[in-house]
């Protein structure tokens, strides 16, 4: 989403202009607008709101529902209550901005081509990837037109275009978008501009779950440097940055300074969103994920799992992925306290959701595939966990290839369900996997969770959790 920030204000030059000209002045109505970007991006939205709504409400009354100016304020409003999560009200600002842009000056004009962008992205926030794809093609597609492959506007919109493809699980398309994107803006606006290292972030997110954990961390790391370096320590970007980098070192088997990382990232959150804005309820989220491969604050995750599950169906409802990947997290946790019964339904209603929003072979669907295969071998439901993991070993095979890290530990743990079924050759499917997860600069070393599990495997220890 863009915001129009172009001119730079603050709340003195606001009041000045309200006594000096009154309260409906061309001139304070543009202070007002201003200062309710600025509230907006430290966070501040019961602040910013009551400013945006006034700003927007006399550019109406002053130059028509049409003019420039007013559509400014309505995608500017639009965006502070995308960013509260309040999808509806959102959605119907963007459109009706879009509409306007297209009727004023037609589909490919810069401004109509900026306001599909906002749209999408409020789309691909709400999981309505297909509703989102075309816009952000016609974006790409104009851009191009408009202004040449190389421009910042066209890179910037490769970059949104590679991200809805990664969201949805073609990584084999999203990965040469995202490295166009990020090579043509290293050219045009610098490596440390921070549509630059937006894209380092986005890259490295890709190749975290490509399992290059090495490239990855030199990406996310220059990210941070470069964020902390021009957006301060605290700023939001930064944070995300941050608890970015903590979820790379946890995947590492790094726990000690993940847990740093993402209590950093958790607390910055919540001292500028608050307790139940969607980023800190992330963090709370990967914070009890942390704690949980840690094994030492199991006492601690129940109840920041239930907050973060709490707070998603609240925010974004039942069906969405941020609230099903809450409810598969929750089941976990239950699985490992053998509270079988009460775990079974919701990987369950977790699979169907994703199946429902992601499609049968999306990474977020395999996976919850591979959650319930791993409860059904504990509960000795040896068949259907069979039949499960060979679904997803099937998938991650043809989204990573075989020398993956998630299609290894998917061989590893079917070689598990087949040798408790007294199936010979599945004793050598861990070995295989196993052997191949330790090899190269990447591979997993004995501190970390998944080498402890695959030893215990091999130990025949079957009581061994996903």
């Amino acid at each position: 989403m863009a915001i129009d920030s172009s001119s730079s204000s603050n709340t003195p030059f606001f009041f000045f202009y309200e006594e000096f000209y009154g309260p409906m002045h061309l001139e304070t109505l543009r202070s007002v607008s201003n200062v309710a970007v600025l509230l907006h991006g430290l966070g501040k939205f019961d602040e910013a709101e009551p400013m945006s709504i006034r700003s927007l409400r006399g550019y109406e009354e002053i130059f028509g529902m049409m003019h420039p100016d007013t559509l400014i304020s309505v995608n500017n409003y639009a965006s502070l209550l995308q960013d509260r999560c309040r999808y509806e009200e959102a959605g119907n600002l963007y459109q009706r901005a879009l509409k306007s842009y297209e009727e004023i000056h037609g589909k490919n004009h810069s401004d109509t081509l900026l306001s599909a962008i906002n749209l999408a992205s409020l789309f691909k926030e709400q999981c309505k990837y297909e509703a989102a794809e075309p816009l952000i093609r016609r974006a790409v597609n104009g851009y191009d037109e408009l202004y040449g492959k190389k421009h910042s506007a066209t890179l910037g919109a490769v970059g949104d275009l590679a991200s809805i493809l990664h969201d949805q699980g073609q990584l084999d398309l999203a990965e040469p978008l995202y490295r166009r994107a990020l090579n043509g803006l290293e050219e045009v606006q610098g490596p440390n501009h921070q549509d630059t290292l937006g894209l380092c972030g986005n890259l490295a997110g890709l190749l975290k779950d490509l399992g290059k954990l090495d490239e990855a961390g030199l990406l996310y790391r220059r990210e941070l440097i470069g964020r902390e370096k021009i957006q301060g320590k605290s700023h939001p970007d930064t944070l995300l940055s941050v608890s970015e980098n903590a979820t790379l070192l946890q995947a590492q088997g790094d726990l000690v300074q993940a847990e740093i990382l993402i209590r950093r990232a958790f607390n910055g959150f919540e001292d500028i969103y608050g307790p139940k804005h969607s980023l800190t309820l992330e963090a709370v989220s990967d914070l009890g994920s942390i704690l949980q491969d840690q094994q030492d604050h199991l006492n601690e995750v129940e109840p920041l799992y239930r907050r973060a599950l709490n707070g998603f169906k609240e925010l974004h409802g039942s069906k969405h992925t941020l609230t099903l990947g809450a409810v598969s997290d929750l089941a976990g946790l239950l699985q490992e306290q053998n509270k079988f019964d009460e775990a079974e339904p919701l990987f369950k209603h977790a699979l169907n959701g994703y199946e429902e929003l992601l499609g049968p072979k999306h990474p977020d669907t395999l996976k919850s595939v591979t959650d319930l295969a791993s409860l059904l071998k504990e509960q000795n439901k040896l068949n259907q966990a069979e039949a499960l993991y060979r679904r997803a070993l099937k998938g991650r095979e043809e989204i990573y290839g075989s020398s993956h890290r998630d299609t290894l530990y998917t061989k590893g743990y079917l070689g598990h369900c087949l040798m408790l079924q007294s199936n010979l050759s599945g004793n050598d499917m861990i070995v295989d996997a196993f052997h191949k997860l330790k090899e190269g600069p990447n591979g997993i070393t004995s501190s970390h969770p998944w080498y402890k599990k695959f030893t215990k495997i091999l130990k025949n220890d079957v009581r061994i959790e996903k």
